[in-house]
């Protein structure tokens, strides 16, 4: 669990920085949210790209949004700049603190993929993704209306440019650049 003083993140804004990566499980979009108002008079919310991210226990379209607006209120924000699945596998807590994977939803995610793109169109996000996705991919049908997680993904440029996808490496140095 990380717990990040208001302060750092108040100097991080004084720094310059403009982006601001949180999550639910992270535990640390209070202190954002605290820091974000605290600094509201020299740094806009407009200004300041925040993205959070979709705890894998909350992939089912009805948990979405409350979980979604828990994060805005810890945040003091009324929408977030990018909301990612944190991890393309879905979990469903048995209590204890242990979960079991959710296969249906994990190898089916069009209902919270579609959940999603509902939060985008109510104005509460404004980009979604998936984080975390070395082995997981979208596919969309040729209809646009089918997304299906699947292994080996299509990342030719042709493929990620004919469906607006933007691939980015999580660690990108150590990655080889082509």
């Amino acid at each position: 669990m990380v717990l990040i003083p208001i302060p750092i993140v108040q100097a991080a804004l004084e720094a310059g920085y403009r982006h601001i990566d949180g999550a639910w499980i992270y535990n640390n979009e209070a202190a954002v949210g605290s820091a974000l108002q605290a600094m509201a008079h020299h740094v806009p919310r407009e200004s300041v790209f925040i993205t959070s991210k979709l705890w894998n226990t909350f992939h089912n379209p009805e948990d979405i949004e409350p979980t979604l607006d828990e994060t805005l209120r810890m945040l003091q924000t009324e929408y977030l700049d990018l909301y990612l699945i944190h991890w393309p596998i879905a979990q469903t807590p048995t209590g204890g603190g242990t979960n079991v994977v959710d296969w249906d939803l994990t190898e089916r995610p069009i209902k919270t993929w579609l959940k999603l793109e509902e939060l985008v169109r109510a104005g509460k996000i404004r980009n979604i993704g998936v984080s975390k996705s070395v082995f997981f991919s979208f596919h969309f049908s040729s209809n646009f209306t089918d997304l299906y997680a699947f292994r080996s993904a299509s990342t030719s440029a042709g493929f990620k440019t004919s469906q607006h996808l933007h691939l980015s490496p999580s660690n990108p140095q150590s990655t080889k650049s082509n």
